[in-house]
């Protein structure tokens, strides 16, 4: 976090909350685990850490969240004038899409029907290849319902923006926003403590 610079510059603040338009989508649908795969909503998961997440859970979402393209328009601008503006504008932008998916999952936790949320597992965590975000996106119609993309590869356009699967289970959770603390990856570099 960068709280003491973003105290400084209230004008960036106020310029990410301008260009900010903070939309997500949802599809639940079963989770299947046959012949080596995880399947949720038809997308089909090689490998052994998402089905070790999704563990306990019969039904899943496809999560898909961005800030939108202005932030990305945005960043870019001030990076002509000032690197240093741009980079506190992206740590805002980045604080402030995990913000946003922390509220939305929230939200969700109240309205699952008796069932508990798993924490966001997105592609490029564990073993689960960046490259199903745009099967994700496909599924959720994100390109159409909120201008949400992604490039072959699986990096997200608009650059500030999420994909990610979100277990329901009937086992009570302590936490349903664990972050990094979920994540098997402890060397990584922008690992966290929560």
């Amino acid at each position: 976090m960068c709280s003491a610079t973003s105290a400084e510059r209230p004008d960036l603040i106020a310029a990410l909350s301008a260009a900010a338009q903070p939309r997500y989508l949802t599809l639940e649908g079963d989770v299947r685990d046959a012949n080596g795969y995880i399947e949720v909503c038809g997308i089909r998961v090689a490998g052994a850490s998402l089905r070790e997440h999704l563990r306990g859970c019969s039904r899943a979402l496809l999560f898909a969240a961005t800030l939108g393209s202005e932030v990305d328009r945005l960043i870019s601008r001030a990076g002509l004038l000032s690197m240093a503006d741009a980079y506190v504008l992206d740590t805002l932008a980045s604080e402030r899409i995990e913000q946003f998916c922390d509220d939305v999952q929230e939200t969700l936790s109240h309205r699952a029907d008796g069932l508990y949320l798993r924490p966001r597992y997105s592609p490029g965590y564990g073993d689960v290849d960046m490259s199903l975000s745009p099967a994700i996106l496909d599924a959720l119609r994100a390109p159409v319902s909120i201008g949400l993309c992604a490039t072959a590869r699986g990096m997200l356009t608009p650059v500030k923006s999420v994909t990610a699967f979100i277990g329901l289970t009937r086992e009570k959770q302590s936490c349903h926003i664990h972050k990094c603390a979920a994540c098997p990856n402890v060397g990584c570099a922008f690992r966290k403590d929560d």
